[in-house]
């Protein structure tokens, strides 16, 4: 499970999670400390209190940074590719992230469960799923041209 923390300027921050998204494409996403957030999140993440160094969260600034962007482009492609077809997504995945606070100067409300989670079909074969489905082939095929 994979949480996802977008970040707007000028509106409230945004969560939203996924089943299992593939090693290779997390590679390169800044991880955000869960400091200050309330105690179900702890639980939820599976992280312990007295871990202040605890970095759960992959954090994007998809609207200003360029790399950021790249990444979101990266993993909105991906989860539009590969979601289960009975699932119902939006146009845009990240409209579907649910903000963690009213406004800016209220309290983080947003209990863990209602973030909205993403699922994946359940991969069957390992390492080599993930190539599978990120349709690239694996070590031991071979690309003719």
């Amino acid at each position: 499970m994979q949480i996802f923390k977008l970040i707007k300027p000028g509106v409230v921050d945004s969560v939203i999670g996924f089943d299992a998204l593939p090693e290779s494409l997390l590679t390169g996403i800044r991880r955000g400390p869960i400091n200050g957030w309330p105690r179900a999140w702890y639980e939820f993440l599976k992280v312990d209190r007295a871990n202040t160094a605890a970095n759960p969260f992959y954090v994007l600034d998809y609207i200003t940074r360029n790399a950021d962007k790249e990444k979101w482009q990266e993993v909105s492609s991906f989860v539009k590719r590969n979601v289960d077809p009975a699932t119902r997504l939006l146009d845009k995945i990240e409209a579907m992230a649910k903000p963690v606070a009213i406004d800016a100067h209220s309290d983080l409300n947003l209990e863990p469960e209602d973030v909205p989670m993403i699922p994946f079909p359940k991969a069957a074969e390992g390492d080599e799923s993930d190539a599978k489905r990120l349709g690239r082939p694996r070590k031991s095929e071979s690309v003719t041209a």
